[in-house]
């Protein structure tokens, strides 16, 4: 791609500062590097302040666009990216590229609107991120896509400031893919009190600002009470760091008990889960998803009921060699989702 071109990405959930806008902000970072023009649009864009708080690029310029005034823009641009869960909106553009999360919604079983989502599709190439997503693509929308794992910044592992500390970081919010805090807090309690009781559980995100994400917190914040369990919400990137700095364990349980034909309620990559491992914390995750391309047996543990977690996590509490033996191995591993890594594919992938 020459250089000096303009870019629009556009990110209809930019809102909520996810996983989604971190990758969306890794490529916008990673253009602007190359010398292009970009923007980052959205129906409703956060403010810099936001941004910053969280430790996105505030500098990247952003722009206010609906749905439908994206596909009037399109146009005027020499490459557009969208994210998308759904069948996305047109894009105009010669060179679109689709950055699905997951797909969300099947095609339509009736010919006419299956005939608009293919139209909506077909202009778009694909990229995904991970091979868990890409098998489901093809499965429901029939596409093909080039695999570009998340990029993570790497962390720092210090054993001596470590701390008896379970860390699990996911946004607060209920229904479909929600990060199962419920679960967590119920394995926290079903400890050994023995071990329970010298340790702590943290749970950080961030979270909307509206009444159903308040009641979901504090319904867990209920759930909590007379142990040693702490939420966290919408803290700063620099908070989020000193956590994973400090916690010996990362536990993680997005797709628990989810019924096998809702694979979008798995985890589609896991993001803090390889940001975890990176400040050398032993992630405990759910086998599903993602997650299995991420914690290998040498560097973690998988479970598939709360029972497993529990008794991993107790075996861990009190085996200190064997945590600091998998705590080094998982800091090693997460490098294989480096920023450089990350930068290689995305390049590859939209042909820069």
């Amino acid at each position: 791609m020459p250089r000096n071109k303009r870019v629009l990405l556009f990110d209809p959930y930019l809102r909520t500062l996810g996983g989604g806008e971190k990758y969306m902000y890794a490529l916008a970072g990673l253009l602007a590097h190359r010398g292009h023009e970009v923007t980052v649009a959205a129906p409703d864009p956060p403010s810099a302040k936001a941004l910053r708080r969280m430790g996105y690029d505030s500098s990247i310029a952003r722009a206010r666009m609906s749905l439908l005034g994206f596909t009037r823009a399109s146009s005027a641009w020499d490459m557009v990216i969208c994210l998308t869960n759904t069948i996305p909106p047109v894009s105009l553009c010669p060179r679109s590229f689709l950055v699905v999360q997951f797909p969300f919604v099947r095609l339509s079983g009736l010919a006419p609107r299956r005939r608009l989502q293919e139209r909506a599709l077909r202009d778009y190439a694909c990229i995904t991120y991970s091979e868990f997503v890409r098998v489901h693509l093809l499965q429901r929308w029939g596409l093909d896509s080039s695999v570009v794992n998340p990029p993570v910044e790497a962390g720092y592992y210090d054993a001596n400031v470590k701390q008896r500390s379970i860390l699990a970081v996911g946004r607060f919010f209920t229904g479909g893919h929600n990060k199962r805090q419920d679960a967590l807090i119920e394995a926290f309690k079903a400890l050994a009190p023995d071990l329970r009781d010298g340790w702590r559980l943290t749970l950080m995100g961030g979270t909307a600002d509206d009444d159903a994400a308040r009641s979901a917190v504090e319904a867990l914040s209920r759930r909590s009470v007379g142990y040693n369990i702490e939420l966290r919400v919408n803290v700063t990137a620099e908070a989020l760091s000193r956590a994973y700095a400090e916690a010996s364990l990362f536990w993680h349980a997005t797709g628990y008990q989810r019924p096998a034909a809702n694979p979008e309620r798995a985890e589609h990559f896991g993001i803090s889960t390889v940001e975890a491992m990176s400040y050398g914390c032993v992630p405990l995750a759910f086998d599903d998803g993602g997650q299995r391309e991420i914690v290998t047996s040498s560097a973690g543990v998988l479970w598939k009921d709360v029972r497993e977690l529990v008794a991993a996590t107790e075996d861990l509490m009190r085996d200190s060699l064997a945590l600091r033996r998998l705590a080094a191995s998982a800091q090693a591993q997460s490098k294989a989702f480096s920023v450089q890594e990350f930068e290689r594919r995305a390049s590859r992938a939209l042909e820069l």
